[in-house]
């Protein structure tokens, strides 16, 4: 062979889940000249601020907070919001919607933290993540599609840019402080990431259920539950697929024969390997393999 590939893979996530979807409405940053106060407001978005080299002062429904130079305050719909300015601070403030894709999702937002969390909880610290790459980036688009009178692409990208933003936040709030909607998410993550790993680290054997469920440790019951919630298929049925998806993976991928696809995921003989692949795939494998670039 005379090149050799170097990828970089996408993160590990065999099964769809529901997801939460922030969308970018605005931000601004905000650089006091005197000392006042901005009166108590409800809100009815998210609003993230993010402080400068100077502390910020506020209170956040019945609670006085004082929030560090560089770390995050996360504001949610519902809370009751007023901020003591400080001349000469800076911070940056964000503004987004947050929706969801879970089936029969209330017309609310989702809440984030959970109901009566004290006000200290909602204070985050990025550590490393230099939270300023985001406005920076965001400043970015305006620069490069301002001059321009339409452009579709524009708003897609602030919300990717948006998205990343949201999900490196939520990595910095302990479970023990998310709602029961996104603490169920977090289970279900969870829970899919066990699965898979007992699914990769047996693809070639043909598991029963009662093995997953031990390999798990959880009944069979439960096992059959979750299975049925996260992945829309019994164990069985999932353990078929992520294995005859990786058999695609390889078919495309590796110069494998059928019969060495087979035997590597397990399945007792290329027959019965390749009418399992036609029911999903709708192809023989010869087929599919032959059909890829």
């Amino acid at each position: 062979m005379n090149y050799k590939k170097e990828k970089v893979y996408r993160f590990k996530r065999s099964f769809h889940i529901p997801r939460f979807k922030p969308l970018f409405l605005d931000f601004h940053l905000l650089k006091v000249q005197q000392n006042c106060e901005y009166p108590e407001h409800e809100h009815y978005n998210y609003e993230v601020i993010v402080v400068g080299q100077e502390p910020y002062y506020c209170r956040l429904n019945t609670q006085e907070l004082t929030v560090p130079p560089g770390y995050i305050l996360v504001i949610q719909p519902g809370d009751i919001h007023r901020d003591h300015l400080k001349k000469g601070q800076e911070h940056y403030v964000l503004h987004f919607l947050l929706n969801s894709d879970f089936p029969g999702e209330e017309k609310d937002q989702p809440v984030l933290f959970r109901s009566n969390l004290e006000g200290t909880k909602r204070i985050l610290n990025p550590g490393l993540w230099d939270t300023r790459d985001f406005f920076l980036w965001m400043e970015r688009q305006v620069e490069l599609f301002s001059s321009q009178e339409e452009n579709f692409t524009a708003s897609f990208i602030q919300d990717s840019l948006m998205e990343t933003f949201f999900w490196q936040m939520l990595n910095l709030v302990p479970s023990a402080s998310l709602s029961e909607k996104f603490s169920e998410s977090a289970r279900g993550i969870s829970f899919q990431n066990r699965l898979r790993d007992v699914f990769e680290s047996h693809k070639s054997l043909n598991l029963t259920v009662d093995q997953m469920a031990g390999l798990l440790y959880m009944s069979k019951r439960n096992l059959t539950l979750l299975c049925q919630k996260y992945t829309g298929d019994p164990p069985a049925k999932a353990f078929l697929k992520y294995r005859l998806k990786g058999a695609a993976c390889d078919l495309k991928e590796l110069d494998l024969t059928v019969q060495e696809v087979s035997d590597r995921y397990g399945f007792s003989n290329p027959f019965h390997f390749s009418r399992a692949f036609m029911r999903i795939y709708g192809d023989s494998p010869s087929s599919y393999q032959k059909g890829q670039d």
